[in-house]
This record gives C-alpha cells, sequence and structure tokens, in this order.
C-alpha cells in the first residue's frame, strides 16, 4: 500500500483509510510527524468515529517536556509491514481532545517516506 499526499501549510499529509464503528472506513488526513514516536495520535471528533477498544490510560512526555496521562485505544489496520509480511497490525492510537490527526514513526518503521519540501511537493510513504 502506497500513501500519497501534497506539502502545504508546512505540513506533510497523507491519507489513510482507518476502520469504522459501523464496519466500513473514515478517510482521515494524518499529518505525517518525526517527532511522534507513536503510531497515531487523534481528535476526539475522529477517534468517535473508529472502531477502537475500550480506552486505557498512558503517561507521555509532551513535546514541551511536560507528562500527562492520556487515553489510548487499539485498532486493528490493514497495513501491510515488510519485515513480517503480516497485513493486519494492531496500532496504538493516543487520543487528545484538539489538534491535527498524526501518524508517527512507530507504525512507519520499514517503509520509505519522502517528501518534497515545497508547496504542493509530493509526500508517499511505501513498504521497504
Amino acid at each position: 500500500m502506497i500513501l500519497r499526499g501534497h506539502f502545504r501549510d508546512e505540513f506533510p499529509p497523507v491519507r489513510l483509510a482507518l476502520p469504522a464503528r459501523n464496519g466500513g472506513t473514515v478517510a482521515v488526513e494524518l499529518l505525517v510527524d518525526t517527532g511522534f514516536n507513536g503510531d497515531f495520535k487523534l481528535p476526539q471528533d475522529v477517534a468517535g468515529l473508529l472502531a477502537l477498544s475500550a480506552p486505557s490510560s498512558r503517561r507521555v512526555r509532551l513535546a514541551d517536556g511536560r507528562e500527562r496521562d492520556v487515553p489510548y485505544y487499539s485498532m486493528v489496520l490493514e497495513w501491510e509491514d515488510p519485515e513480517t509480511e503480516e497485513i493486519e497490525r494492531l496500532c496504538e492510537v493516543l487520543v487528545s481532545g484538539k489538534g491535527n490527526p498524526l501518524i508517527g514513526t512507530e507504525i512507519l518503521r520499514n517503509h520509505l517516506l519522502q517528501i518534497e519540501l515545497t508547496d504542493g511537493g509530493d509526500v508517499s510513504l511505501e513498504p521497504l
């Protein structure tokens, strides 16, 4: 699976279909965040549409160094992992009240990320 997007507003977004509560999918634009070492961070309104497990809580360190407890969920995603050759992956989803949906470096392992850092430049993510 190759994800694509176009660099804009100083961010590299990609679009991904995530599993919805109703059995379908929800197309979500996620900003690639190489400073976030998890799988996904989603605002509450997007998380509410998805097929997620019951919430747990985890202590995380924020970009400014502060720590706080945040709710996280699990989600099964169709995701090609070239190392294990598995098609389904159990992902961790951190949920925060606001902000842009993010895709982090944990799920990007064993993938090639290319970003043309110019307005309208191509963004692509593909398995190695």
